[in-house]
């Protein structure tokens, strides 16, 4: 955990926007897979019963992927609104 004594407020606000870089770039991801998904499910729609099952293993390991995007996204975000408390508390106890 950082100790908001050691870190100045311009630490913390610079650690806050690399955090933020690194949530917009999860949200670009997320929209990646989030088409593949789409692309994926269309093509799964289209095969026969055996082929099936294979598509919709793959259909699910998407969902699984996007899902923990969306949770290290969610993650991400909290760190950087905590950090951005801390940059705070700092600036008024100077």
């Amino acid at each position: 955990m950082l100790d908001n004594k050691t870190l100045s407020t311009e630490q913390l606000i610079m650690k806050s926007e690399g955090v933020r870089d690194c949530a917009k770039w999860i949200e670009k991801k997320i929209k990646e897979e989030k088409k593949q998904l789409e692309k994926e499910e269309k093509e799964y729609l289209g095969y026969i019963f055996d082929e099936k099952d294979f598509y919709k293993r793959m259909v699910d390991e998407r969902k699984a992927r996007i899902e923990v995007l969306i949770e290290s996204k969610i993650s991400l975000e909290k760190y950087m609104k905590l950090l951005m408390h801390m940059s705070e508390e700092v600036s008024t106890n100077c």
